[in-house]
């Protein structure tokens, strides 16, 4: 389907809009990424899926279709791997993430971090990261070899999908996000079979764990994270949805569920 066939569909407006099929998902990454959209039609089918909202098929698909145009890395199988996102950047608290994978790896986990700082006034994990001398802007092989050597490694996702990383960066263009970044939480550079997803999109919520379901994730925890990042909150019960063996559970994780007071922020 031409690329004006398929803003013909999604861009009707809220009545007559209607949702893309997997093949036509297929179709559309195609055009975006193999430049056969022109930058007009590129901006009209961001705008238009960010008003009509993804369906859970849309997310799978397209992630699915991305996925096909970069291979996965080289990481052992028998490491006991955590996909771990961070894409969201902060204002008010810390990176609790960074602290907490590097916990996971000392108990034995490996963990491949992925994400950029693309958001003026957010800074990213990457920059704490870089104040404890992790390499941040190591290519996809290394980062591959740091996980299989050390347990940790960051992988910017400018290095290693280059077109998904060029439609995040038109958040500033645009002003709003786009469909590209929940579909760069899902990417799963290394198809690590345990995947820690957090966000703080609340249409995006069950949708997220229905797409990884369709996408044949094993195990996953999607989180109501804190700024966005898969971090609970201190203050407040966190919901949480857990995919395991296709079956997803909605839970609510508290502090006190660990014997610990909830702290205030304010």
């Amino acid at each position: 389907m031409p690329i004006h066939d398929i803003l013909a569909k999604i861009a009707k407006g809220p009545k007559a809009s209607k949702d893309l099929t997997w093949d036509e998902c297929k179709q559309a990454m195609k055009a975006l990424i193999e430049g056969e959209a022109s930058p007009a039609q590129v901006g009209a089918f961001l705008i238009a899926m960010r008003f009509k909202t993804e369906s859970v098929t849309e997310l799978a698909g397209l992630t699915a279709a991305a996925r096909q145009y970069v291979p996965p890395l080289a990481v052992s199988r028998g490491l006991a791997l955590v996909d771990v996102p961070s894409y969201a950047g902060k204002q008010d608290t810390f990176h609790a993430i960074v602290a907490a994978s590097i916990v996971a790896v000392a108990a034995g986990a490996a963990v491949l971090m992925h994400g950029y700082d693309g958001i003026p006034g957010r800074p990213g994990s990457a920059g704490v990261l870089k104040a404890l001398s992790i390499p941040v802007d190591a290519d996809p092989k290394m980062v591959a070899e740091d996980v299989n050597q050390k347990g940790f490694g960051y992988l910017d996702i400018g290095l290693y999908h280059p077109p998904v990383f060029r439609f995040l960066e038109m958040r500033q263009a645009f002003g709003v996000r786009n469909v590209f970044h929940p579909i760069a939480r899902l990417l799963n550079p290394a198809r690590a079979s345990v995947q820690v997803v957090g966000l703080s999109h609340p249409p995006h919520f069950e949708k997220t764990a229905e797409a990884l379901r369709i996408l044949g994730c094993p195990r996953a925890l999607v989180i109501r994270g804190v700024e966005g990042d898969p971090e609970l909150s201190a203050s407040m019960e966190t919901r949480v949805l857990e995919l395991r063996d296709e079956r997803i559970t909605p839970l609510g994780v508290s502090p006190k569920d660990f014997k610990l007071a909830f702290v205030s922020f304010t």
